[in-house]
């Protein structure tokens, strides 16, 4: 099961998921609210990995967990799964971030730590980033720059290639070379929202360059290709190679249908 399915919901439940769904991405910070508790969690992991043995005794003696690696995985888990449910342009900022956030791709923890130990039995965490793709392939964004079932999937993951393209996608759209739009919508955004009559003309303008610039190129090789034929004792060539709460979900509705289908995941 993808990172996002929700499973199986009956006709009734699928409308007060789309009412809760609905109300939710019409709250500005639906997504940055996310972001924001994750990048608290990270520091606070780094804080507290400093706190001496004393200090942990008296936290533990309070009730009181440190913040810690394994904790931060499970959370930046659980907020990649619900992200992969609001289809929005600030979801995309969101999981763009994400797609350039290293974490974990060198196989390690938040702390430098190993993901797994040798006899280990379980899979390890995917990267911060391979998550964010995972997210991000589910909001139904027209024209996604890497097809799912062209891929070699491996377990539950994305491939490397699917988290390279989407991270590319994110890279043009964020420095303006490009936008993008939702399946059934005639909007095109930007890295910050619906692009600007001004950033569409600049787009299609420099889309316009480059093709002049690849014909001229094009051109240049067949004058080239002619010129080397028609020497003297020339030998033939052969032909030439063409070439992305109510603050809290409507609080009680929305959380309880979310949370069952967030849970359900877990154990698939």
């Amino acid at each position: 099961m993808s990172i996002a399915s929700h499973g199986r919901m009956d006709a009734e439940q699928e409308i007060i998921f789309k009412k809760a769904q609905s109300a939710l991405l019409s709250i500005p910070g639906h997504a940055e609210y996310y972001k924001t508790k994750i990048e608290n969690f990270r520091s606070s992991v780094f804080a507290d990995a400093k706190i001496t043995e004393q200090e942990l005794l008296k936290w533990q003696d309070e009730g009181k967990e440190p913040a810690n690696e394994k904790l931060f995985e499970l959370y930046y888990v659980d907020c990649m799964r619900t992200l992969a449910f609001m289809p929005s342009p600030e979801t995309v900022s969101v999981l763009g971030f994400y797609l350039n956030d290293p974490s974990g791709s060198d196989g390690k923890t938040l702390l430098g730590n190993p993901k797994t130990k040798p006899g280990d039995d379980f899979e390890p965490t995917p990267s911060n980033a391979n998550l964010a793709a995972l997210a991000i392939r589910n909001l139904g964004i027209e024209k996604m720059p890497f097809n799912p079932s062209e891929q070699s999937l491996k377990g539950r993951w994305a491939v490397d290639e699917e988290v390279t393209a989407w991270k590319d996608w994110w890279n043009e759209v964020k420095t303006g070379k490009r936008t993008y739009r939702f399946i059934g919508s005639d909007i095109e955004y930007g890295p910050d929202g619906p692009a600007t009559r001004e950033q569409l003309q600049k787009i299609e303008r420099n889309r316009r360059r480059d093709e002049a610039h690849s014909a001229g190129n094009r051109r240049s090789g067949v004058a080239e290709a002619d010129n080397f034929e028609a020497a003297p004792k020339a030998k033939s060539i052969g032909s030439l190679l063409a070439k992305l709460s109510s603050a809290l979900l409507l609080a009680a509705a929305a959380l309880y249908f979310f949370r069952r289908k967030l849970k359900s995941l877990g154990s698939n």
